[in-house]
């Protein structure tokens, strides 16, 4: 039924000045679309994973630990009232809750 439609493009040779046209099989562009197609949806589906588990890891943390992580990692204004030491206590803490928690899962 479909044995004669084909997508065609125009080819351009610039050096002979010359047009012609181009087909390509429909079912073999219609396999590497589904393909790729499923490939896109395995990729969404893995992210998709990955941001529920980091949201799920993310939700263990104390308020303090939080802003900890935001103020080092996503360069917030330090807001806190923690020496330097305490700092990095919190901060060594809270990074050993999350690879914990993400190792687990």
């Amino acid at each position: 039924m479909y044995d004669e439609i084909a997508p065609t493009l125009i080819g351009v040779d610039y050096v002979q000045c010359k047009m012609y046209k181009m087909k390509s099989d429909t079912v073999r562009v219609a396999l590497k679309i589904l393909a790729e197609k499923e490939l896109y949806e395995f990729k969404i589906a893995k992210e998709r994973r990955k941001s529920a588990m980091f949201n799920a890891a993310t939700a263990q943390l104390t308020e303090q630990e939080l802003d900890v992580i935001l103020i080092r990692y996503q360069g917030e204004r330090d807001r806190t009232d923690l020496t330097a030491s305490e700092f990095e206590i919190i901060l060594s803490a809270a990074e050993k809750k999350l690879t914990n928690l993400i190792k687990n899962d």
